[in-house]
């Protein structure tokens, strides 16, 4: 692991996102998946100590648990729809 080998760990966090993320521990059809994808594969940095701050002051030891409960809610129709109007059509283009 490239942040255990540099000394990070414990400074460093890595989240990642991708079109078709799926938790292991999930049904396939859940729609929390949605909560960890995105248009284009993502590896995003994030400094612990300022995820930990964030998580303090919003009382995030349930962030997770909110962020898959708006996906349920919006519903893997409704996900994919947001997710497709994120791209535009080439103007122009034959």
């Amino acid at each position: 692991d490239a942040i255990d080998a540099r000394g990070y760990r414990g400074a460093i966090q890595l989240a990642t996102f991708h079109p078709d993320y799926r938790f292991g521990d999930a049904p396939a059809e859940s729609s929390s998946h949605w909560t960890n994808r995105s248009p284009f594969p993502v590896l995003h940095l994030l400094r612990e100590d300022d995820v930990e701050r964030a998580l303090e002051a919003r009382h995030g030891d349930d962030v997770w648990r909110r962020n898959v409960d708006v996906v349920e809610e919006i519903g893997g129709d409704g996900m994919r729809a947001r997710r497709d109007a994120c791209f535009v059509e080439e103007i122009g283009g034959d």
